[in-house]
């Protein structure tokens, strides 16, 4: 389920919620 309007970026993707924590350290450290 996406939601649009969201304050979390992620929730506007294909990205389950228990994967956002692993997903944002990817994307910090351009993994």
């Amino acid at each position: 389920m996406r939601i649009p309007d969201s304050k979390e970026t992620l929730d506007n993707t294909d990205i389950h919620p228990e994967q956002y924590e692993l997903t944002n350290y990817m994307l910090e450290n351009d993994i």
